[in-house]
């Protein structure tokens, strides 16, 4: 059986073969490469989204509810502290935005504490300023 077979010819075929797909490749990593841009951007947009609902509940939340104390407590502490204060002791509307969007699938909710966590900062600098 070995006599009948041409081996140099099985190798050079799949040496070929392998070639062909090697030289495939280039355009499947770019292909990749697309995918993986797009994806980004998706995720990009969808953060920047949750932020700004966080933005926007958190700014109704301190012109409307909050007390100059917690504004005070949240807003003179640097951002990760600020963001572990507002874990530990959520203000009601925050508590509300995570549990009524804890199984939205898309939720991003780094981003949208980051809103919170922004907006609380902002208002006491302002505060800070002014008062």
């Amino acid at each position: 059986m070995r006599r009948s077979l041409n081996i140099s010819r099985v190798c050079q075929q799949a040496l070929d073969r392998q070639i062909r797909r090697l030289h495939d490749l280039p355009l499947e990593v770019e292909r990749l490469g697309r995918f993986l841009d797009r994806m980004a951007r998706q995720q990009e947009r969808e953060s920047r989204q949750w932020f700004q609902h966080g933005l926007q509940e958190a700014r109704d939340w301190l012109e409307h509810e909050a007390s100059y104390a917690q504004v005070r407590l949240l807003g003179s502490a640097n951002a990760a502290r600020r963001l572990r204060r507002l874990l530990s002791a959520p203000p009601g509307p925050l508590r509300e935005g995570l549990e009524s969007r804890a199984a939205v699938a898309d939720f991003d909710r780094d981003g949208y504490l980051q809103g919170w966590v922004a907006a609380i900062g902002a208002y006491w600098q302002f505060l800070e300023r002014n008062l």
